[in-house]
């Protein structure tokens, strides 16, 4: 699952091995980089990701940050997952009451400082 990225083979070693902390580790970040993937649009105003699935990667993530130890590793991820599900509260707090802003300035307006994600594709 690790080297492939693999998050049906992550789940299955997580949950084989309750103290399989690598495949947990990698199967987080998995989910952090889906919801970031599916948040890069928002500038724009579009979640790329159904709703359902984004929350479902925040909520799967939570999860399994909790069953971290305390450690850098736990602190780092704990705050990306903290920042995406921030975004995506803020992006359906924004679609459901539109204000004339773009989502960019509601945000600003609200001084929230997010990072817009990057992504490049090549053919």
């Amino acid at each position: 699952g690790i080297l492939h990225n693999d998050r049906a083979a992550l789940r299955a070693a997580v949950a084989l091995d309750a103290g399989e902390l690598l495949a947990r580790i990698y199967l987080l970040r998995n989910l952090i980089a889906s919801v970031a993937f599916a948040t890069h649009h928002l500038p724009d105003g579009e979640l790329l990701y159904e709703t359902t699935f984004v929350q479902d990667c925040l909520s799967e993530g939570a999860q399994l940050l909790a069953q971290l130890p305390e450690d850098e590793e736990k602190t780092f991820l704990a705050r990306a997952l903290a920042q995406q599900r921030q975004l995506v509260e803020d992006f359906l707090s924004w679609s459901g009451q539109p204000e004339g802003d773009t989502f960019e300035q509601w945000c600003e307006r609200r001084q929230r400082d997010y990072t817009w994600g990057v992504y490049y594709g090549f053919d």
